[in-house]
């Protein structure tokens, strides 16, 4: 029987290994990498989704403010139409002449009459939603029969305007009433 002897230079020595450790590493850092990806996604929009939700609180709470409001003087409901619709056409806020404390003619110093305290509220509703980031309006309710009359209130931040229309890029609904996808608004009928 025959030996073979091997020189020590041809037999296997590990080189044909070596890399194969750092490919390792490589991989699971592209993997943690993807996973670090995936995260910061869900973290942006975990973020976009809580400021979504702020907004629509913030909102809520105004246009039910302004619901409660309108109910409360309804006999005054022209000059809250007056001055929300034209809070879409102006810039600006101006205040009302008198700052109303009461109704009536009560015993309160600033008692207000109807339609003051109407304009009043308008004004403190349009302060309250332009320092949210909100725009307010009311706008006939819309897909009513002929001869009847809602008033609607409509709360929108954003992009969106108040407004019913054919502009789904800045109107919050249509003219039938539905909303736009990209609106970010409400409406809530309140008279």
């Amino acid at each position: 029987m025959r030996m073979t002897r091997y020189h020590k230079a041809a037999l296997p020595t590990g080189r044909s290994q070596s890399g194969v450790g750092l490919m390792e590493v490589l991989v699971a850092v592209v993997l943690l990498a993807v996973g670090v990806l995936g995260f910061s996604v869900l973290q942006v929009r975990a973020v976009g989704a809580t400021s979504e939700s702020m907004n629509r609180t913030q909102a809520m709470n105004i246009i039910r403010d302004m619901g409660e409001r309108i109910r409360e003087n309804a006999q005054s409901y022209t000059a809250y139409t007056t001055q929300l619709k034209a809070s879409i056409a102006q810039a600006g806020n101006t205040p009302p002449s008198k700052q109303c404390q009461g109704t009536g003619t009560g015993t309160v110093a600033n008692a207000c009459t109807a339609t003051e305290r109407a304009q009043y509220d308008a004004y403190q509703l349009k302060l309250s939603a332009s320092q949210t980031g909100n725009a307010v309006g009311l706008v006939d309710c819309p897909g009513l029969q002929a001869g009847m009359r809602r008033m609607c209130a409509i709360i929108a931040w954003n992009k969106t305007t108040p407004t019913l229309g054919a502009d789904g890029t800045k109107d919050c609904l249509s003219a039938a009433g539905q909303y736009y996808p990209a609106a970010s608004c409400l409406m809530m009928e309140s008279l």
